[in-house]
């Protein structure tokens, strides 16, 4: 923030918050070199607690950002997951378990993992720093006042929001910690840092407490969590309701003889629920289900709840099992609501809200943050394409077109789950008002007789069906398959917009689907990762982490089996596989490449799945092996899928198969810069290609 008191300043995009979701649009912000600012109100990051679940999407993700070898070193992954339930003499007993299949691994080499938000964020702020080390977090900082000129906001090169800044005093950016009876702090105030972390465990407000400042910006995008004050400016609505179940969270060290406290698993009596989630450095993560201890059918006091509460409780529900902690790193307490926003922008496109401002829900499904990080990695290339002059503003209401869904969905699943975790005298209590809804609906069976005829059942039978007494294993599998692949990140389900062409109206790309039919490269949805050998080196590396996050869109050309290459003193086979590479080539280095921008906009690389020992990079076209007057041949942009045997997980190879493509025909796709498949086609198909680009991209020529 300007020192200067009621100074004045512009920027291209303000970011209001920086959890997960705003440094996700950050990270763009500094890809793309956009002027931009990110404020923060609290004095320093978040250094423990708060979420902790990684699902394989968004590791997929920080790959393609380069810091998930970072998140590997430290996460702890979750291969195995137990239900204990009791074992009718006053004990328990384990139910049920199950591993990590070999089918899960297919979809993605990444397990679920455990991380705390503040080892995430280091990683994503490091990464932002490297990319544009003057983007830096506000902190300290919070809005008081927005404002949008809707006239203005037609011109895009306006700055039509105006944003009135302020700097928070020591004491409001960091609230006094809170304590239990034991006299255990709160581990978000707590110093035992990692190293890297030191340096911002000072608080970074450089301006004077109660400066103000005004900022006029051409967009906004309000992070800013579930108490959002952009979505409340803004007039957008949160729909849905909030549930009476309280629970605690807290992450500790534990002392128990309980034979799966290194499991993640779930505990269940009529004591209560225990969610147990493994972590890194010997933590557990306790969700803990809280009761009235009056009234158990009653939800608790939330201003009784204390860290003593929460160990009482969980030792009354793993009893007879002892268990104790001396080291608690992080500890909360949250009420259950499931809601989502109205909308998730202005009416304009120019203020946008990502994150737990769009979706709120209980954290025991691990995937809160992975949406809010894929939120703001779905908007912030958006904001940052077309506030960098590469893309049409009609880009940006795709964003609300594609999250959208995702937002609804997140609850739903959130809905499904939390419900196989309420207490027995929750889910009695639950039943018996079930019941008597049900009662209700009888009497008025006669009247809508006609209507569930034509209609089946209706809505509100469906939500009041009664389930067991006792939740089963089953119920905790059917729910997990049910929704596995959407929270995982494997189905994104974009729908037809301007950045995902799913027609058909060309004769080559009706050709390609046909050929096709098994494939698995869908516009609209992830491009599904395999592990590649670069044809140069040999090296093996996979498609996340070659397919780098940096800004561009890419061609990728899947070259099929080119055969046998004249570089090396062999006679060519298949010329007619490499011929039509090079003749697509051709037509992308004429038509296509520099007429968006150049290489520097879209990239182009192959993937061919020929003899690798037949072949040298000389081989192939030159926009294959582009030449830099420092650096040289480029030769990441030629790939080969060529099995390796390294070990039964590890998938070297197989990619062609993975993504069910005709070796022959081969075929040629575009990936949108969140590495997400925005069109299809045959390697003839350049023109419906160009109309895809024409769509997403200015043309410079």
């Amino acid at each position: 923030m300007h020192s200067n008191d009621g100074s004045e300043s512009c920027t291209d995009v303000l970011i209001v918050g920086a959890g997960p979701a705003g440094l996700a649009a950050a990270y763009w912000m500094a890809q793309y070199g956009i002027d931009a600012r990110i404020i923060d109100k609290r004095g320093t990051k978040v250094f423990t607690g708060q979420a902790d679940g990684l699902r394989a999407r968004t590791q997929e993700l920080f790959d393609s950002m380069g810091i998930q070898d970072r998140v590997s070193r430290e996460c702890k992954n979750a291969t195995e997951f137990h239900h204990w339930n009791p074992d009718g003499k006053g004990g328990l007993q384990r139910s049920a378990g199950t591993k990590f299949s070999k089918e899960s691994y297919f979809k993605s080499r990444f397990f679920i993992s455990g991380l705390n938000q503040g080892r995430i964020e280091r990683f994503m702020l490091d990464a932002i720093k490297e990319a544009k080390p003057d983007l830096e977090v506000e902190r300290g900082i919070i809005a008081e006042t927005l404002e949008c000129d809707e006239q203005l906001a037609a011109d895009p090169e306006s700055y039509p929001i105006t944003v009135k800044l302020r700097a928070l005093s020591e004491e409001e950016a960091n609230p006094s910690p809170a304590y239990g009876s034991s006299g255990v702090r709160d581990g978000l105030f707590r110093s035992n840092l990692s190293p890297d972390d030191w340096e911002d465990l000072v608080n970074k407000s450089k301006a004077r407490a109660g400066a103000t400042e005004v900022v006029k910006a051409k967009y906004v995008i309000g992070c800013d969590g579930a108490h959002s004050w952009t979505r409340k400016q803004l007039g957008i609505k949160m729909e849905g309701a909030a549930t009476d179940s309280i629970w605690g969270v807290m992450d500790i060290v534990p002392i128990s003889n309980f034979p799966d406290m290194r499991h993640s698993c779930t505990i269940k009596n009529d004591a209560g629920t225990i969610l147990l989630i493994s972590r890194e450095r010997g933590l557990m993560r306790l969700y803990i289900s809280l009761a009235s201890a009056d009234d158990p059918s009653k939800p608790v006091d939330r201003s009784t709840i204390s860290l003593d509460m929460l160990k009482t409780t969980a030792q009354q529900i793993l009893h007879p099992y002892e268990f104790d902690f001396k080291i608690c790193d992080w500890w909360s307490a949250y009420q259950v609501g499931q809601r989502v926003a109205s909308a998730l922008s202005d009416p304009a496109d120019r203020i946008f809200i990502a994150g737990d401002a769009c979706h709120t829900h209980s954290p025991k499904v691990g995937a809160g943050m992975n949406i809010s990080i894929q939120d703001g990695f779905n908007l912030g290339w958006k904001v940052a394409s077309v506030a960098a002059g590469l893309s049409p503003a009609t880009l940006l209401p795709t964003y609300a077109l594609e999250r959208h869904p995702v937002a609804r969905r997140l609850v739903e699943y959130d809905r499904h789950w939390s419900r196989l975790f309420l207490p027995a005298a929750e889910r009695r209590q639950q039943q018996q008002q079930q019941q008597q809804q049900q009662q209700q609906q009888t009497a008025a069976a006669a009247v809508a007789s006609t209507a569930v005829a034509v209609l089946g059942k209706t809505e509100t039978e469906t939500e009041t069906e009664t389930e067991p007494e006792k939740t089963k294993a089953d119920d905790f599998a059917s729910i997990s398959a049910r929704f596995e692949d959407f929270a995982q990140g494997f189905a994104l389900d974009y729908p037809a917009s301007v950045v995902v062409d799913k027609s058909s109206s060309s004769s080559a790309s009706t050709s390609a689907r046909h050929r096709h039919r098994h494939c698995r490269l869908i516009p609209g949805e992830r491009f599904w990762p395999a592990k590649l050998t670069n044809q140069a080196d040999g090296r093996g590396v996979w498609s996340t982490a070659a397919m780098r996050s940096d800004g561009r869109w890419r061609v990728v050309v899947l070259a099929g089996d080119v055969g046998v290459g004249v570089g090396v003193g062999r006679p060519r086979q298949n010329t007619t596989t490499m011929a039509r590479v090079a003749a697509l080539c051709g037509e992308l280095e004429r038509r296509v490449v520099p007429r968006f921008g150049g290489r520097k906009v879209v990239d182009v690389m192959a993937v061919h799945c020929g003899d690798r020992g037949g072949l040298s990079v000389f081989d192939f076209p030159r926009l294959l092996r582009p030449v830099d007057g420092e650096r040289g041949v480029d030769y990441d942009c030629v790939w080969v899928d060529e099995r390796v045997e390294v070990d039964a997980l590890d998938r070297h190879g197989e990619a062609y198969a993975a993504w069910g493509v005709d070796r022959e025909a081969g075929a040629v796709l575009v990936m949108r810069p969140d590495q997400c498949i925005g069109w299809f086609g045959e390697m003839e198909d350049v023109a419906g290609m160009e109309r895809y680009f024409e769509g997403v991209l200015k043309p410079v020529l």
